[in-house]
């Protein structure tokens, strides 16, 4: 259900950004000629290999807390799903958070900081309704701040939202298919390992170590910038 809302949330950022703003809905996503699929996948591959590495830091402090949870032929039916809700679930909430809001209030606010924790702010009110936040009612609204605040300095900074999409992407669709955690929001998905140990401050202190090393890899060492 919540799947078909965000389709339906999608539809109608597209219909807004067209007969209301009468704008492309190319412009929501990027100031350049064409949209960079290139930069998606960049954004993907390194945010997913970044939380694979901390999940694997992770499993080595408690091994005996992560277990194989679905079958091979369950998580081949729900691969596919997976990927494409994924997709339409992170590219709809980028939209709205980090490209129609951040362009709203960018018109009078300039500075990429002030504009981030706007961003960050109201990407984290939404997800205190998530069920995970009852374990720490601090750090994990911190969580969702730090997550709403890298992605909107990421889109600013790369003046697109290719990068942000992909690293979004990422970072569900690891915690739906690959290594889940009971009591979390996506609870019940046939992800390939479940834990049953979830420890707010590792996730927010990973958070930011994964947040800070996918910057400097994207701006500083691949210096991605429109700018």
């Amino acid at each position: 259900m919540k799947k078909l809302e965000k389709a339906k949330t999608l539809l109608g950022i597209i219909l807004t950004i067209k007969n209301i703003h009468k704008r492309s809905f190319k412009s929501l996503i990027t100031a350049s000629d064409k949209i960079s699929w290139k930069r998606f996948f960049i954004g993907f591959g390194i945010y997913f290999i970044l939380t694979a590495i901390s999940s694997l830091v992770e499993y080595f402090i408690d091994p005996s807390a992560v277990n194989l949870y679905s079958s091979a032929s369950n998580l081949l039916k729900f691969l596919p799903i997976a990927l494409i809700l994924t997709f339409i679930q992170t590219s709809t909430e980028e939209l709205f958070f980090r490209g129609y809001i951040i362009q709203g209030f960018g018109n009078k606010i300039k500075n990429p900081i002030a504009l981030s924790s706007i961003s960050g702010v109201l990407f984290m009110i939404p997800h205190l309704g998530n069920p995970e936040v009852s374990q720490s009612i601090i750090l994990l609204p911190l969580y969702y701040f730090g997550v709403g605040f890298l992605f909107a300095l990421i889109t600013i900074k790369s003046n697109g939202l290719e990068l942000a999409i992909g690293a979004h992407a990422a970072n569900n669709f690891f915690g739906s298919y690959v290594l889940n955690f009971k009591g979390s929001v996506l609870e019940g998905t046939y992800s390939i390992f479940l834990t049953s140990r979830f420890s707010p401050t590792y996730g927010l202190v990973s958070f930011i170590l994964i947040g800070i090393i996918f910057y400097f890899i994207i701006f500083k060492i691949l210096k991605i910038n429109l700018k």
